[in-house]
């Protein structure tokens, strides 16, 4: 079985003509899984032809994704019996039997991982289908140094071949993979918006110690979009992918080197449009990420993150006010939460323009992580004074909660107070499932909303945050914080220990000895203040 994944955005004309072409051309049993990357609905409607067509799933995303979060919700849905993914732009078109001769080449070749057809333009003419990852070789001294100082056989990707070879990255448009060999490195990786996902994919196959190759046997049409204008945008993506990928692969040096290199290309064609002066300027911009076309800051609600300062300024709703302040701030009929972070110090300053994530930049991409357990987050925004870090917001949807979990754990006639930390276990259960330790899993930062007849929760507070697996000891460890009596923690525990299938009386006492040490830690430095302690 193989899964042909296709992600499709308002051309869905393009999408109609490869599915006809992979139904005209291929024989092996295979299933077409079409991905809408939110295209306008009279795109989406050209789609609905193909809902009652047993080879094919259609999948409505509600927001534009990207290529590799697209690409990774087809193979959600794929057969679990698939051997193959085949990643296939939706301009494409087949010559042959490609899908049969990449099925039948991975087959008798175990230690190929990923593979690509030999791709044509619209006027069937041989297209570059393949090339080297970025290297100092290369853009310093050129392919032909590269060629003679490399270890392994590079190829001319000029050349036409009749068998298949070794190549460093195949082309995004058409990428054959073995599906168990995909899922152990983990897929296409998320980060990537736009750009560069074959180059990460391609070497991360390689580190895996599989081969990949081009296979010029099966023959694909690319159909190449008419030329525009310069899109700033669009080449802004690009060095964001660009810069994440080389910080991924290389070295320290090495990318240094290629990103020096890129920006030099710039500067020297500064004069030439004001693109090129735009790029030049946003490749010394330390915090790239941030303005990728990934984010709902950069797209949906750009007007709102532009003024955000007025916007959290005028708000008279302040809901937490200490070292950071939190407000609500409603903007076109929708409510937000806007966390502001305190201004740092000057060391700390140098430390989070050059050396860490600020602490907005964390809470969001930690809220991205673990979405489901947190209420929605919709992006972040840093400000530099001369150059350093000084304001910094993170933004998500206001979640009307009903309750923190202090209410109950406060109040010994809390009503439904047993049921709620029942189903708080089970919360956390799934959190500790997933790898996510909050190092600050306290009463404030647990909230609760009641919804029909059971209790939704989320966790705030997120910049702190370790993800790994968590032994035993670790996930109780994790209810210390909780600051709760012990009659509470004792409802809490057991039934966390029957989910989990450990002995509750041991738990209960692992958990209460680290409830006890939390307390007095937290007590002697209180007595050494001389502040009042609580029990």
């Amino acid at each position: 079985m193989v899964s042909i994944i296709s992600v499709n955005y308002n051309s869905s004309d393009e999408t109609l003509d490869m599915v006809k072409s992979v139904r005209a051309n291929t024989k092996v049993e295979y299933e077409l899984i079409i991905v809408d990357n939110a295209s306008k609905d009279n795109e989406v409607n050209k789609l609905k032809i193909l809902e009652n067509d047993s080879d094919i799933k259609l999948i409505y995303s509600k927001k534009n994704v990207g290529f590799a979060s697209g690409n990774m919700l087809g193979v959600e849905k794929a057969n679990k019996d698939s051997k193959y993914y085949f990643f296939l732009n939706n301009d494409t078109l087949l010559i042959n039997n490609v899908v049969d001769t990449l099925y039948k080449t991975l087959e008798q070749n175990s230690d190929i991982g990923l593979a690509s057809p030999q791709l044509y333009d619209e006027n069937e003419k041989r297209s570059t289908t393949f090339r080297e990852f970025p290297s100092v070789s290369e853009k310093i001294f050129g392919k032909g140094f590269k060629r003679f100082v490399s270890l392994r056989k590079i190829y001319n990707n000029k050349k036409e071949y009749k068998d298949v070879i070794d190549v460093g990255i195949v082309s995004g448009a058409s990428m054959f993979c073995r599906a168990k060999a995909f899922n152990e490195i983990d897929g296409l990786d998320k980060n990537f918006f736009l750009y560069c996902e074959e180059e990460d994919l391609s070497q991360r196959f390689h580190e895996a110690g599989y081969r990949v190759c081009l296979e010029p046997r099966a023959k694909l049409i690319h159909l190449s979009g008419v030329s525009t204008k310069r899109n700033f945008l669009i080449e802004r993506e690009f060095l964001i992918s660009y810069f994440y990928l080389l910080t991924k692969h290389l070295d320290h040096l090495m990318a240094f080197i290629l990103k020096l290199h890129i920006t030099l290309k710039y500067l020297s064609k500064i004069n030439k449009d004001v693109v090129n002066k735009q790029l030049f300027w946003f490749c010394l911009e330390f915090n790239k990420d941030m303005y990728s076309l990934k984010h709902d800051m950069n797209t949906k609600y750009l007007d709102f993150f532009k003024s955000i300062k007025e916007h959290f300024k005028t708000s008279t709703n302040s809901i937490h006010k200490a070292r950071n302040e939190i407000k609500v701030v409603s903007y076109n009929d929708e409510e937000f939460v806007i966390k502001s972070f305190k201004v740092p110090h000057f060391i700390n300053k140098i430390v989070y323009t050059f050396f860490k994530d600020s602490k907005a930049k964390k809470s969001y991409e930690n809220s991205v992580k673990i979405i489901d357990f947190v209420p929605k987050p919709i992006g972040y925004i840093e400000f530099k004074k001369y150059g350093l870090l000084e304001d910094s917001y993170f933004v998500s949807k206001n979640f009307k909660y009903d309750l923190t979990i202090r209410e109950p754990l406060l109040d010994k006639n809390y009503e439904d107070k047993e049921r709620i930390f029942k189903e708080f276990a089970l919360f956390t259960y799934k959190l500790h499932e997933r790898g996510i330790f909050h190092l600050d899993y306290s009463p404030g930062n647990i909230l609760i909303k009641k919804e029909n007849d059971s209790y939704i929760f989320k966790v705030v507070d997120i910049n702190r945050m370790q993800f790994k697996k968590l032994n035993l000891s670790e996930r109780l460890l994790n209810f210390s914080k909780l600051w709760a009596k012990d009659e509470d923690l004792k409802i809490i525990v057991k039934e966390y220990a029957k989910i989990i299938n450990e002995d509750e009386t041991m738990c209960i006492e692992v958990a209460l000895d680290y409830s006890q040490k939390h307390k007095d830690k937290k007590n002697f430095k209180k007595r050494l203040k001389g502040q009042k302690v609580v029990d």
